[in-house]
């Protein structure tokens, strides 16, 4: 085959894919199913007066703030640096009791090179306790000062998530942004994973705790926990713990800041090959371990090159 026709070939497949993701997003705006789907949808700012249990939003490139009013019903507003156009305003649906907000129709933003920057704000009744709540943003930020909720899960992939709630179930995940988050009483799960953003927590009781990153730091403040697993590739870790039953810590370059309690007590087993391994609390040498205390707590923490030091807490 001749470089010409080879490259005339090229450019009919190139041109036939770039014909079907087209006609695959018309399709997605205009087919039956989605078109029947979106009738269902309301777009713009709205006062929400029916009840409503469950949130569910969607939001691609701005920011999500949630306030609270002492009145009724649930209040949506948007809000950007210019007027928004009418094709880019959100959409919302009470779906039974469950609120779904959107970014804007589906399918709109496929053909656009760039997502209009907007800030959704979300007013609350006071009080309201709701059963879930889940909130994506792609390119954004979340602002959102106190939750009252059995099941919470964040996700942001570039933005920031500053966020405090009263919770049971708790999921948050975020790729290069920033977690900040509160979370008071007494919760069964919390779950918090990481590319590159640093972690920040501070919470009451956990029965289960999982952090994750790669490269971002992690600092983690908890009153007590039955079982905390915290893993890191290159990011330090630092955990403080007034009371727990297991915690669980590795990681390969990062360094391991420990701040726990001499009462009760725990059993610790120290793996390094390279770091350092420093202590204030009484350590007593058993073998491969070391007791503080009674003993009964587990303590595991595993490093390649990270330092590990283990703090008296003063908390």
């Amino acid at each position: 085959m001749s470089k010409k026709i080879f490259a005339k070939a090229v450019s009919i497949v190139c041109a036939a894919l770039l014909l079907a993701v087209l006609a695959w997003g018309v399709a997605g705006v205009l087919s039956p199913g989605v078109s029947a789907l979106a009738e269902k949808y309301e777009a713009g700012e709205a006062e929400i007066s029916g009840t409503v249990r469950n949130l569910d939003i969607d939001w691609i490139s701005g920011k999500v703030h949630i306030i609270y009013h002492s009145g009724n019903g649930i209040r949506l507003r948007e809000s950007a640096a210019r007027a928004i156009p009418k094709d880019q305003q959100m959409i919302w649906r009470l779906d039974g009791d469950t609120l779904r907000i959107q970014y804007e129709k589906a399918g709109f933003h496929l053909f656009r090179f760039t997502s209009l920057q907007k800030e959704l704000t979300l007013e609350l009744p006071e009080g309201i306790s709701l059963n879930n709540v889940s909130i994506s943003v792609t390119s954004g930020e979340m602002d959102i000062p106190s939750l009252w909720t059995d099941s919470l899960r964040l996700e942001a992939t570039s933005g920031d998530i500053r966020a405090a709630a009263a919770a049971k179930d708790v999921t948050i995940e975020t790729t290069s942004g920033d977690v900040m988050f509160g979370l008071s009483g007494n919760a069964q799960a919390l779950s918090i994973h990481s590319t590159s953003g640093n972690v920040l927590l501070r919470a009451d009781s956990v029965d289960k705790a999982v952090f994750d990153s790669t490269s971002g730091s992690i600092q983690a403040e908890l009153q007590s926990s039955k079982k905390v697993t915290a893993n890191s590739t290159s990011g330090d870790l630092s955990v403080t713990l007034s009371a727990m039953d297991t915690l669980k810590i590795d990681t390969t370059s990062g360094n391991v800041s420990l701040f726990l309690h001499e009462a009760p007590g725990f059993t610790a087993r120290f793996d390094t090959v390279s770091g350092s391994i420093q202590y204030e609390l009484p350590l007593l040498k058993r073998g491969a371990d070391y007791v503080c205390g009674d003993g009964s707590g587990t303590l595991q923490v595993s490093t390649t090159s990270g330092n590990i030091r283990v703090n008296a807490s003063d908390r």
